[in-house]
């Protein structure tokens, strides 16, 4: 019996393999926009510990002025920081929304060239089924007809 051989089966591994390329791209880009949220919630951290520590300590007492402009100044800094990682966190994002556009694409080409391999097989199963069944056909006849001839 002859054995199943996809004859596009050069293809199917190629577009498995970029499918997992893409697969690994999607990850990095996944890893890089974590990173950025984390940069955005350590400033905001920052910016609420520093707001916390001015209420506790500079606002008791006798205030000054040039305490004061340090502080606005650091928390201007922050905020503009804070800004900065948000533009990078959301162009992270749209490279994340492409990736996963490429993921879809590449796993939707993979998934047409693995039905069509199942297809090909079914194809294959039923064509050596039929093959069989006529082997066995002719065997049986000619058994038949061999008995025939003996029995005469």
């Amino acid at each position: 019996m002859a054995k199943f051989e996809f004859k596009f089966e050069a293809l199917y591994k190629l577009r498995k393999m970029k499918q997992e390329q893409t697969e690994r791209e999607l990850a990095q880009r996944l890893n890089l926009h974590h990173q950025h949220l984390l940069q955005v919630e350590k400033i905001n951290a920052q910016i609420d510990e520093h707001y916390n520590q001015i209420r506790q300590s500079r606002l008791v007492g006798n205030i000054q002025i040039t305490g004061l402009i340090a502080d606005r100044r650091y928390l201007n800094q922050l905020h503009a920081m804070k800004l900065h990682q948000i533009a990078s966190l959301a162009k992270s994002r749209q490279l994340v929304d492409t990736a996963r556009s490429k993921v879809a694409q590449a796993k939707k080409q993979t998934d047409i060239m693995t039905k069509l391999k199942e297809k090909m097989l079914q194809q294959y199963q039923k064509e050596m089924l039929k093959r069989e069944t006529i082997e066995l056909d002719d065997l049986a006849n000619a058994k038949a007809a061999w008995q025939r001839r003996r029995t005469r």
